[in-house]
C-alpha cells in the first residue's frame, strides 16, 4: 500500500462565534462602542519540507521578506498558529462594516506595509490551496479555510484600496 508524505501534518481548525458588546474603529476612524457579533477562526499546523514541496522553507521565506521573524515559534520553530477575528458590526442583523484583524503564532500581524504582502501571500495559499490538498481535511476545515482566505482577501483590498 503506498503512503503518500505531505509537508503538512496535524492540521486543527476551530471556529468560535460570540455576541459581544465593546469598542470598535468606524472606517472613517472614530472610536464607538456598540455591539458585535465576532468570529474567532484558528488553524493551526505543522510544516515541513517534503519530496513534492518546501511547505516549510516557504513558511521561513514569507518571515524573512516580511521581517516578521519575531512570528516564528522559537520553541516549535514548525507550527504555524494562525488566528483570525473577524467583527460583524452593525444593528438590527445588518453588518454596517466589518473589521478583520489576525494574529500569527499569538503575534499581531496586519496588513500595513508593501512587505507584508509575501506573509499574507503565503497565508492566502495556504489556505486557499496546500492546506485543502492535505488528506485529512475535512468539510468543517474547508469551511474555515475559506473564511480565513476571504478575510485575507478584504484586508488586501482594504489595504490596495481595491
Amino acid at each position: 500500500m503506498p503512503v503518500a508524505f505531505c509537508g503538512i501534518k496535524h492540521l486543527n481548525t476551530t471556529t468560535k462565534k460570540q455576541n459581544q458588546v465593546g469598542s470598535y474603529r468606524t472606517p472613517e476612524g472614530d472610536i464607538k462602542t456598540g455591539r458585535k457579533n465576532v468570529t474567532y477562526i484558528n488553524i493551526s499546523y505543522n510544516v515541513s519540507d517534503d519530496k513534492t514541496g518546501k511547505d516549510h522553507d516557504n513558511y521561513i521565506n514569507a518571515l524573512s521578506k516580511s521581517n516578521k521573524f519575531d512570528c516564528l515559534n522559537p520553541n516549535f520553530p514548525n507550527t504555524v498558529d494562525f488566528q483570525v477575528k473577524i467583527d460583524n458590526i452593525g444593528e438590527d442583523k445588518k453588518v454596517s462594516f466589518r473589521n478583520v484583524c489576525f494574529k500569527l503564532n499569538d503575534k499581531p500581524i496586519a496588513f500595513n506595509t508593501d512587505n507584508d504582502l509575501p506573509l499574507f501571500q503565503y497565508l492566502a495559499f495556504m489556505t486557499r490551496e496546500r492546506l485543502k490538498e492535505y488528506p485529512q481535511t475535512t468539510n468543517f476545515d474547508r469551511q474555515c479555510l475559506d473564511m480565513a482566505n476571504d478575510a485575507i482577501a478584504e484586508a488586501a483590498s482594504e489595504y490596495f484600496d481595491v
